[in-house]
């Protein structure tokens, strides 16, 4: 039986809530309470109370980006996905739509003036031949070149957008190098610097910054609980009393210290930020401003370990904001029970004044808008390819159309997205599998070059156009063939897409253990 879980802490009709969330795959959040209660995401940003909601992870490709994605109910959707590596990454931003009985000050906030995709300006929209940067849109570009602007934008790790009070959101994925290699921490230091110098430069321009998403960095010893837990057990630690941080960090200041400028991404991240160690910086994180230096509040756990219940995790989803917004801030939690993913949500709430001169609010689209920059705003959704041919055609004008004949005709499943049909190892829902079966159960089918084809063989197409097979870690398997010498040489299986190196340890080679085997 699903357990009630605590509520939602509730906004004021003020307030403007900003969200973000790591959901890790946005085909596998629904199947958790309490989102399999809701099946779409109006009504899981309307249970967070969102009004700006940032995910990252979608784990989307482009040619199948799911309208539930880019046409959600007043919602305005931007997304970003990586073009290298399909399935992998993806940030979308979307901002609810205020009603027309809504202050101005709301509306302002609410209010997209300009939007664009990647964090350097050197990408450009669809509708376009010409970089943001050269447009003179949003402004504030870090110093980059065009190569090295390109290895990081073109991953589909970052969403910029100007509201209408000149507040601008930054919304990220940033880099992890989980790998550890030269090259991912080259890439993992150059990402966080070009969005740690863009919201200095915009700061500079009188606009003020809202980082959120997925950092990827724990800022302090206490936001990292298996750094805590290592220490106290060597006794290189003094332990904390009643979960007091202040306390804790007085008693260990030399770690604490050191800790903080321990890595080069950690030292940058923390160089920007303004608290009690730096009076120098120039954003603020906004859940130790509201909480202070309390300890143990985690915002992802190791889902291969299953540490959550220990809660032995990190706190590295951050919703970072301007000097001048502290006055204007009003709260921010993390809610550690909503599941779903390996991280949870963080939540951060803010109440406009009406000191600032507000811009008046449209709908007018824009180039980046989901539906645009990906061409679905013509009303063609993907679950229309699978509606039987008895309903018939839709005209534009809505009127059916019955069907030309009775009979069925072949229609490639090739682009379509396995993440949004039901089974990880067979992503053609039971229907249309029993569809292709029926359909070919009575005789062979012929491909192009009129050879045919028995029935195992069909059966094999199918699985490798329904897409690969999902690991333990919830990623697409890699199809590789077997070398050696036995019965099953020059068989093809699939398996986990992770391998560990040769001089990994033995600690750190849980990261990517796996157990999934499964032969074609």
């Amino acid at each position: 039986m699903e357990s009630a879980l605590p509520p939602v802490p509730v906004k004021s009709q003020a307030a403007v809530r900003f969200v973000t969330f790591n959901v890790n795959g946005t085909k596998t959040l629904c199947n958790y309470h309490p989102w399999n209660k809701m099946k779409s995401f109006d009504k899981i940003f309307g249970y967070l109370f969102a009004d700006i909601i940032t995910l990252q992870e979608l784990k989307v490709q482009k040619d199948n980006l799911d309208h539930e994605l880019n046409e959600i109910p007043n919602y305005r959707s931007f997304v970003t996905l990586a073009t290298n590596r399909k399935g992998y990454s993806g940030v979308g931003v979307f901002v609810r739509i205020p009603a027309d009985e809504e202050s101005d000050q709301i509306k302002s906030c609410l209010a997209v003036v300009h939007a664009e995709e990647g964090i350097t300006g050197y990408l450009k929209s669809s509708q376009s031949t010409t970089s943001y940067r050269d447009l003179n849109n949003i402004g504030g570009y870090p110093d980059i070149s065009e190569v090295l602007a390109n290895e990081i934008d073109f991953q589909g790790r970052c969403v910029v957008l100007e509201l209408g009070n000149m507040m601008v959101i930054i919304s990220v994925y940033c880099f992890a190098n989980s790998m550890g290699t030269e090259q991912g921490e080259f890439h993992r230091v150059l990402f966080l610097r070009c969005i740690l110098e863009r919201a200095e430069k915009l700061q500079q321009m009188g606009k003020t910054v809202v980082i959120m998403g997925d950092i990827n960095v724990s800022r302090d010893l206490i936001d990292n609980e298996v750094y805590l837990r290592e220490g106290i057990a060597d006794k290189s630690l003094i332990p904390p009393i009643n979960n007091d941080g202040a306390h804790f960090e007085e008693a260990n200041k030399t770690a604490v210290l050191q800790f903080r400028t321990a890595s080069q991404p950690r030292s940058l991240l923390n160089s920007f930020i303004k608290d009690k160690y730096n009076d120098s910086g120039i954003l603020h994180d906004t859940f130790r401003e509201h909480h202070g230096r309390v300890m143990r509040s985690y915002t992802v756990w190791n889902t291969l370990k299953n540490t959550r219940p220990l809660n032995i995790g990190s706190r590295i989803d951050l919703i970072l904001c301007s000097t001048a917004l502290l006055n204007k801030f009003k709260k921010c939690e993390i809610l550690p029970w909503l599941m779903g993913s390996d991280h949870c949500p963080v939540i951060a709430d803010f109440e406009p004044d009406e000191s600032f001169d507000s811009f008046p609010f449209s709908k007018q689209p824009l180039s980046f808008e989901a539906r645009y920059h990906y061409k679905t705003h013509n009303g063609c959704k993907i679950d229309s390819f699978f509606k039987s041919r008895s309903q018939g055609k839709i005209t534009p004008t809505g009127v059916a159309k019955p069907p030309k004949s009775a009979s069925y005709q072949y229609r490639s499943r090739k682009k379509q997205n396995p993440g949004y049909f039901k089974s990880s190892k067979n992503n053609f829902s039971d229907k249309e599998q029993q569809f292709f079966l029926d359909s070919y159960s009575d005789q062979e089918a012929k491909n192009k070059d009129g050879r045919s084809t028995d029935m195992e063989s069909f059966k094999k197409i199918l699985s490798v156009a329904a897409g690969p097979p999902l690991c333990d870690h919830n990623e697409p398997c890699v199809l590789r063939v077997c070398k050696k010498e036995s019965k099953n040489k020059g068989r093809k299986f699939w398996c986990c897409s992770r391998a560990p190196r040769p001089d990994e340890n033995s600690n750190k080679l849980d990261e990517y253990r796996c157990n999934t085997f499964q032969w074609q």
